[in-house]
Order: C-alpha cells, then sequence, then structure tokens
C-alpha cells in the first residue's frame, strides 16, 4: 500500500523528494526543458505556469501533474500518476526534453485505452507543454516547453489540499503548527484513520496549542459569520419567491 507524506514546507518536501528519488538504486534522468530565448531559463515556475526549467524523474517516480490539460480524462492540476516511460524521437537523448511521457494514472484516468494491452488500461502519453509570459518592463516575450511535473512522494499541506490518499498518509509535524489548521489538512488526505502514522508520536499539547491561537479563533468567527450570512439568504430568496428556503438553482 502507498505511503505519502505531508510537510508544512517546500523545503522540507522537496528534501524528502529528492532522498526518496536517489535512494531507489535506479538512474536518474534529468529532464531539461526548452527556452526561447536563452534567459528565459531564469523564469521562475510562477513565470512557466509550473513548468520547470529542470526536471529530475526516474521509472516509477511518483509525480503530480500541475497543469488542467485535459479535464475529460482526469488530467488536471494535483493529479498524481507513476513515471512509466521517457521516449525520444527523432535521435534525440536525454538530458533533452523527452518527446513523450508515458505515465500510469491509475485510478485518476477516465477515459478509453491507449494501449491495447489490459495490464496498461490506466497507462497514457503526455506531451510537453509550451507556456509563454512576458518579461522585464519591455514585456519580452519569453517560451518554454516542457513538463508542468513534479515529484510527489511527499506533499506540501497546501498543495495536498483537494487529494485523497487511499494508503498509508505520514504527517511530519515538527514541534510547532508552521500553518493554520495544516495538520487538519494532513491527517483528512487520509481515507482511514488507521492509516495515519505520526513519526515521533503526537502529543496532546502539539495539537491543543493551536485551540489558543487568535488566528484560529478569527477563522471560526469568520466561519460563524458566513454560516449566518447563508441563513439570511435562503430566508431573502423564499421571502422572495415564496418557496421553502432552499436556495437559488444552480446555473452552470
Amino acid at each position: 500500500m502507498k505511503e505519502w507524506s505531508y510537510f508544512f514546507t517546500n523545503k522540507e518536501r522537496d528534501e524528502h523528494n529528492a532522498r526518496m528519488l536517489y535512494n531507489s538504486g535506479k538512474p536518474v534522468l534529468r529532464i531539461n526543458a526548452s527556452n526561447q530565448p536563452d534567459k528565459a531559463r531564469g523564469g521562475s515556475l510562477d513565470d512557466a505556469f509550473q513548468v520547470p526549467n529542470i526536471l529530475h524523474a526516474r521509472e516509477d517516480s511518483r509525480m503530480m501533474w500541475l497543469s488542467n490539460t485535459n479535464k475529460l480524462r482526469g488530467i488536471v492540476n494535483g493529479t498524481c500518476f507513476v513515471a512509466k516511460d521517457f521516449l525520444y524521437f527523432n535521435n534525440r537523448r536525454a538530458p533533452d526534453l523527452p518527446s513523450c511521457l508515458v505515465v500510469d494514472l491509475g485510478e485518476n484516468y477516465r477515459g478509453e485505452p491507449f494501449f491495447t494491452d489490459p495490464a496498461k488500461r490506466t497507462w497514457l502519453p503526455l506531451l510537453p507543454e509550451e507556456v509563454e509570459w512576458c518579461s522585464g518592463r519591455e514585456k519580452e516575450v519569453m517560451c518554454r516547453i516542457g513538463y508542468p511535473a513534479t515529484l510527489c512522494d511527499g506533499l506540501s499541506a497546501n498543495k495536498s489540499q483537494g487529494t485523497t490518499n487511499s494508503g498509508y498518509a505520514v504527517p511530519v509535524l515538527g514541534e510547532k503548527e508552521a500553518a493554520t489548521n495544516g495538520t487538519y489538512v494532513m491527517v483528512s488526505r487520509a481515507t482511514n484513520l488507521d492509516r495515519v502514522w505520526f513519526p515521533g508520536g503526537l502529543t496532546y499539547d502539539r495539537v491543543s496549542a493551536q485551540l489558543a491561537k487568535p488566528s484560529l479563533k478569527e477563522r471560526v468567527a469568520e466561519e460563524k459569520r458566513l454560516q449566518a450570512l447563508h441563513q439570511s439568504t435562503l430566508a431573502a430568496w423564499a421571502a422572495r419567491t415564496g418557496g421553502p428556503a432552499a436556495g437559488p438553482p444552480h446555473v452552470v
């Protein structure tokens, strides 16, 4: 059963992912994105829509896609997958950009099989994506072609929001809460509390200390305000329509 570790900081997450990558004993592949002009290499992940200039991976790496590429097939920001192969065409080779990344999306995949082999029912080739942004006072156009992906043996509490973990969840909490409700976010990724493991254990003081924080009290007060606003909105809708306070119809 898969194990996922959760961290408060990106630094802790990245260090964990690097350990998992290099301690596997398998060859590690360096993937260089294509940048035009050359100065586009300096573009940040935020600039380049989460397409990294350099990506390290290996066969069977657990990774996360960071782009809403194909919602119908389940290839969206936050989709986790396993890298199965890196294909190079036209005499290209590493560390150049692979022509295609073959992945196993597992239960995340929705759609018809791409491969005829039943064992590869959830395997799919992913192509590199091209992104553009403007840089500097002159708004020079920068272009990068690469894979919007990252390693995900470890996830930050922030990035893990919205994901579901059917395996083991390993929240690495540290001595204090680095972000309000971070512990809750990490633990609630698991579908079964019997599969949550706290390295070093979990003390009452570590959890109860969060209850006295002003930030938490502010969030509780805001939640109460929103609940009251919700009820008053339903009551106003009922008075306007003469019907039950069920709220306006959902519009797509």
